[in-house]
């Protein structure tokens, strides 16, 4: 069977234009382009806080371990926070052994710590994060743990609740609740 002219050129019209099946293709794979670019596009900044804030999860749930698996009573494990001009965190000590109790209780942020433990001096400005930490609503130097796994600060025990907080283009809040919970808020 041969298709005369006029049916041929009737058959080709109707097949002018997408399919619906191709055109929510079409319109899946922009939408997957464009968010890939934006992505590309979009600079550290916009992750800085989150970035930070995991970082801080994962250290104080870190020394809380520690405090509730080491019976020794003369330790302190313990995060220090700096919020002045140049703010950071991190720990005084990473080696608790004999001989270092009362290091592990200063004030200082320790030097030449493992990666993960600290922030130096300048990063969260570098950053361009500001770092928040209070208990309640008091501006606290530390945050230390008892053997059971609750929160002890430079002023009280969190008994309202303790927020740690970078704020930059974007809010992330660690919170720690009057029992030990440290989760993000």
């Amino acid at each position: 069977m041969t298709l005369s002219p006029l049916k041929v050129s009737q058959f080709y019209k109707a097949q002018q234009g997408f399919t619906f099946v191709e055109l929510i293709i079409v319109i899946t794979l922009i939408g997957i382009l464009s968010i890939t670019a934006y992505s590309r596009f979009s600079g550290k900044e916009d992750f800085s806080a989150i970035t930070y804030q995991t970082q801080t999860l994962s250290l104080l749930r870190n020394v809380q371990t520690k405090a509730m698996y080491d019976s020794r009573s003369n330790f302190c494990y313990q995060v220090n926070f700096i919020t002045n001009s140049t703010p950071a965190f991190g720990v005084p000590i990473d080696n608790f052994s004999t001989g270092n109790e009362a290091t592990s209780c200063a004030s200082t942020i320790g030097a030449n710590l493992k990666e993960g433990l600290s922030t130096s001096a300048n990063e969260l400005t570098e950053e361009g994060l500001v770092l928040n930490v209070v208990d309640g609503t008091t501006v606290i130097a530390y945050l230390r743990f008892d053997a059971m796994g609750r929160p002890l600060t430079s002023v009280a025990n969190c008994s309202s609740g303790c927020t740690i907080s970078f704020v930059g283009t974007q809010t992330a809040e660690v919170c720690i609740e009057p029992e030990g919970y440290v989760h993000a808020c």
